[in-house]
């Protein structure tokens, strides 16, 4: 390897056609679905030629690896943070603010949930396994739903399944906005609403 290619210009300028290549894939996947995702595709919307591509990626499944990677890693410490500057709150309170925080976190990068959400739902064999986030984000739920039961708010036993049903009703938010023109902060508080006091009107 020569001093150039060590060069921190070069590995910035690297590091930069990477992270387009995962953003075309992306782009590509929602579009066509896993399945239908191409290589020729991911290049001609990262403005690469197909050669170049695989000198970062060996193929469809490895760049989709890398996308997960990639986002994770970037999400998790946002939830990471979401539960530690929620974690004084009163019970209701807390919840409320996780939630926004979360969806706040996740639509940060709502393609890539979106994307997560339609491949852990269709069944993908090309997903990566690996259920880090998914853990983390029931983790965070959890941890609120433990804390109501201990204050006498929340049923122990259901803890568990409570913090499953609002990480479900959180995932289905991502599947009915299809458009990132429409955020989804907000339904944030319809969700805990209808959680905590149910869906009839008073």
């Amino acid at each position: 390897m020569t001093d150039a290619s060590r060069s921190p210009l070069r590995r910035k300028l690297r590091a930069q056609i990477a992270d387009s290549i995962l953003d075309a894939a992306e782009h590509v996947a929602l579009e066509s679905g896993v399945g239908g995702m191409t290589i020729a595709a991911i290049a001609a919307r990262a403005g690469v030629a197909v050669g170049t591509l695989y000198n970062y990626y060996p193929d469809g499944e490895g760049i989709l690896t890398a996308l997960f990677r990639v986002r994770r890693a970037t999400l998790m410490p946002l939830i990471a943070a979401a539960v530690a500057r929620t974690k004084a709150l009163p019970f209701e309170t807390r919840l409320r603010e996780l939630v926004r925080r979360l969806l706040v976190a996740f639509e940060s990068h709502e393609r890539f949930v979106h994307l997560a959400v339609l491949v852990d739902r269709d069944g993908s064999r090309c997903k990566p396994r690996d259920a880090s986030l998914r853990d983390a984000t029931i983790g965070a739920l959890e941890q609120v739903m433990r804390e109501g039961a201990r204050r006498g708010l929340v049923a122990p036993r259901e803890a568990r399944m409570y913090a499953r049903m609002i990480h479900g009703a959180l995932r289905s938010l991502f599947l009915w906005r299809v458009s990132p023109s429409e955020p989804i902060t907000g339904e944030g508080e319809v969700l805990v609403d209808a959680f905590l006091r149910g869906l009839m009107p008073r």
